[in-house]
């Protein structure tokens, strides 16, 4: 059979979680060919696939209703360069670009299509939070009920990023299965103890102190980067994973901006990996990228309590520590620090693993 993965363009999350995705994907034996359409502004914005994948760009104009035209004719032009096959697979990243692909679908093909809708969060919520203004936030949100309301015509298959996320896209949308994906990390990320040693030791990182790592893509506000800074970077050194330099006079803070290929080496350097989220359903129902690979290089985790996924994990592995900062001290690195890293890496490695999560997308695309 044929993927047809459709995604948007932009973003941290892009590179981590697709390109690996099609990367990983195209060289699995059930799958002939990748056709990736990719909605960016910049061209040939993807690194070199293999010749299993065939990458079709379409411009973005951006996902306000008065575009929507524009957008839609994008995607058709590029759809049109596919001979399509009923036995062969959507996997479209986005429920507005489903919904783009469904009007075209619907009016030049007479049978029903094998897809599935790739949900990653809930759009609605996170539109009213992000910085924008209030006139931009209205023409997304009736955009996005416009969406939702088109895509609840019919029963359509989803793949959601945590249990929590399914049970909200349950009430929202019309479904037919819901498939639970969460986010992975890619193969680089296990625990090397070479590669701490010499990170260590690049960063001036002596062999007794304790490490605090806070990485991101992004500076969203719910990332909360400034209550990591100041409650961990007085006591500890702090390795800021971010693009956002560092501009404040602790000392004790170490703010790089690395390649993706480099993180996992950071990541071993460390030794406790920090994820702090508001409390808001945004934040409930996710699935952190930083989280999955935060414990498949074997970090334990200490996390507020808001992200639901990452506190089921740490109770049921006793990895982490699930602490709100006011009551956090440093008597608790003694309870969580881990000798044995590379037991715990491969611990989260089949949980969050590339190779764990595309089975479960497989079994995904079986089941249409």
């Amino acid at each position: 059979m044929n993927l047809i993965y459709i995604s948007e363009g932009n973003g941290s999350a892009i590179r981590s979680q697709v390109f690996e995705y099609i990367k990983y994907v195209s060289e699995l034996r059930d799958i002939e060919k990748v056709y990736f359409l990719i909605s960016t502004k910049i061209k040939d914005d993807h690194p070199k696939f293999n010749e299993n994948v065939i990458v079709i760009n379409f411009y973005n104009y951006g996902i306000y209703p008065f575009l929507e035209i524009l957008n839609s004719k994008e995607l058709k032009k590029s759809l049109k360069k596919i001979d399509f096959d009923k036995e062969d697979i959507f996997h479209i990243r986005s429920s507005y670009l489903a919904f783009l692909f469904l009007t075209f679908f619907e009016k030049n093909y007479k049978y029903e299509p094998k897809l599935v809708i790739d949900i990653r969060g809930v759009v609605l919520e996170e539109n009213s939070i992000k910085e924008m203004s209030f006139l931009k936030k209205q023409l997304k949100r009736q955009l996005i009920l416009r969406v939702i309301k088109h895509l609840n015509k019919r029963e359509l298959n989803y793949s959601v990023v945590s249990k929590d996320l399914k049970e909200y896209v349950k009430k929202r949308f019309n479904c037919k299965n819901i498939y639970i994906n969460p986010c992975f990390a890619s193969e680089n990320f296990k625990f090397d103890m070479n590669r701490r040693n010499e990170i260590r030791e690049y960063l001036g990182v002596g062999r007794d102190e304790i490490l605090v790592v806070f990485s991101s893509g992004s500076r969203n506000n719910w990332q909360n980067q400034d209550k990591v800074i100041n409650h961990f970077a007085k006591s500890n050194k702090l390795l800021l994973l971010t693009k956002e330099k560092y501009s404040g006079n602790l000392n004790n803070v170490i703010s790089k901006f690395v390649d993706y290929s480099k993180v996992p080496e950071y990541l071993c350097a460390a030794d406790i990996g920090v994820i702090l989220r508001d409390k808001s359903i945004v934040n409930e129902v996710a699935s952190p990228i930083k989280f999955s690979e935060y414990v498949a290089c074997g970090l334990p985790v200490i996390t507020d309590g808001n992200v639901n996924q990452i506190n089921r994990f740490i109770i049921e592995n006793n990895f982490g520590v699930i602490v709100k900062l006011d009551n956090f001290n440093q008597n608790f690195f003694d309870k969580i620090l881990i000798k044995n890293r590379e037991i715990f890496s491969m611990l989260g490695v089949k949980h969050y693993g590339i190779k764990k999560i595309i089975e479960g997308y497989m079994n995904t695309y079986n089941k249409l």
